[in-house]
C-alpha cells in the first residue's frame, strides 16, 4: 500500500498561481500512483480540478469553514476500485471539534478528515486520517496533536492507523513529541529505505526559510519499505507543482 501526503498550495503568485499548477499536481500524483492520498489546502475550486484530473479516485472531506464546501479541505482520495469506505467524517481542531470552529490560539479553522477503509482484495481494514494544523498558534498545534491522537484511537477501535498531514511543526517540536508519546511512529524512522539526505518538505519557492513539516505517521510499528519526498518536477522545464514537496510511504 502506498500513501502520499501533498499540500498542494491554495494560491500562489504569477507562474505559481494555483491554476497554472493543476496539471503539474495531477501529473505528479499519477506518476507516483498512490493508493491513498491526503491533500491539504484544497479549496473548492482545487477540489473540482482534482476530481476532474483524478478519475480513478474518489474522496471524502468537507470544507473547514462551513463543514460543506467553503474553505480548504484535508480531503482523502482513495482508489475506488481498490477500497470501500466503511465510515468517514471530519472533526475540527478546537475545543468544539464537532462543529466548524477555531481552536485555542489558532488564526483560522483547522479540520481533520478520517476514513475507515476496507481493501477489497483481502479485507484489510484500517483508519486513515489526514490533517493540516495551524501555522501560528503554539497551543493550537500542541492541543491539536493531542486531540488527533485521542480521536484516532477512539475511531480506530483497535484497527491499524495511518496519519498524514502538514503539521506546521518540525521533528523536535512539542506537537510531534506529543504524537510520538501517544504511540505514533514517523514512517521516516521506520523505513528500510529513506531518500538520501532527506531534508525539508516546505521549500516555499524560495520565499521563506525551508522547514520539515509534512509527515506520514502510523499508530503501530509495521514494515515501511520506502519513504521520501518527491523533489523533481514533472518535466525538465516544469516548475515544482507546489510550495511543499509531497511525501510518500510504501508499506
Amino acid at each position: 500500500m502506498k500513501i502520499m501526503s501533498f499540500n498542494i498550495f491554495c494560491s500562489g503568485n504569477n507562474e505559481y498561481w494555483w491554476t497554472n499548477r493543476i496539471q503539474l499536481v495531477t501529473d505528479t500524483i499519477h506518476r507516483e500512483n498512490p493508493d491513498l492520498l491526503g491533500v491539504q489546502e484544497a479549496h473548492n475550486d482545487w477540489m473540482n480540478a482534482l476530481i476532474a484530473g483524478l478519475p480513478e479516485y474518489d474522496f471524502v472531506g468537507v470544507g473547514r469553514d462551513d463543514g460543506k464546501n467553503e474553505g480548504e479541505r484535508t480531503a482523502i482520495f482513495y482508489k475506488k476500485d481498490e477500497f470501500e469506505i466503511l465510515d468517514s467524517g471530519d472533526f475540527w481542531l478546537s475545543e468544539t471539534p464537532d462543529v466548524p470552529s477555531i481552536g485555542w490560539d489558532a488564526v483560522c479553522k483547522r479540520v481533520c478528515t478520517y476514513a475507515k477503509l476496507r481493501r477489497k482484495s483481502d479485507d484489510y481494514t484500517f483508519l486513515y486520517i489526514n490533517t493540516h494544523t495551524d501555522h501560528m498558534g503554539a497551543v493550537a498545534k500542541a492541543n491539536g496533536a493531542a486531540l488527533i491522537a485521542e480521536k484516532a484511537r477512539a475511531l480506530a477501535d483497535g484497527l491499524p492507523i495511518y496519519l498524514s498531514g502538514d503539521f506546521n511543526s518540525t521533528p523536535d517540536s512539542e506537537p510531534i513529541k506529543i504524537l510520538k508519546e501517544a504511540g505514533f511512529f514517523d514512517t521516516r524512522d521506520l523505513a528500510e529505505n529513506v531518500e538520501p539526505d532527506y531534508g525539508d518538505t516546505w521549500h516555499a519557492y524560495g520565499r521563506f526559510p525551508t522547514l520539515l513539516i509534512d509527515y506520514i505517521f502510523v499508530g503501530q510499528k509495521e514494515t515501511v519499505k520506502n519513504f521520501g519526498r518527491i523533489t523533481t518536477p514533472t518535466s525538465p522545464d516544469a516548475i515544482l507543482p507546489s510550495d511543499h514537496y509531497p511525501v510518500v510511504a510504501d508499506f
